[in-house]
Order: structure tokens, then sequence, then C-alpha cells
């Protein structure tokens, strides 16, 4: 893995923590019953950026 200057975090550790925080962030929707009418729309979102991030480490 590159390293990036400053915090020596690589692109790929950024974009793996960016898309674990999505994918919480989505879980914790799913569980809020407030949003009970946009939980399709919020599965969808999950699914993408779960996929996003099995792609980030097949390539990584």
């Amino acid at each position: 893995m590159a390293r990036e200057g400053g915090n020596g975090r690589s692109d790929f550790e950024k974009q793996s923590w960016a898309h674990n925080q999505n994918i919480l962030r989505f879980q914790s929707l799913l569980h809020n019953a407030t949003h009970l009418d946009r939980h399709d729309e919020i599965r969808k979102l999950l699914r993408d950026e779960e996929e996003k991030l099995r792609s980030l480490e097949k390539d990584g």
C-alpha cells in the first residue's frame, strides 16, 4: 500500500474507513423506527456500501 504524507494513512485505509462508517450509519437508520418509510432506500444504500467495501478489499 502506498502511503500518503501527513497522517500516514493510505487511500485504501481512508476509503475503507469511509465505507465502514456509512455502513454503520445505514444500519443504525434501519434500527430507527422513525425511518420506516425509507427502509427500502436505506437497505439499497447499505447494500451498495457493502459492495463497494468488498470491491475495495478485492482490489487492495
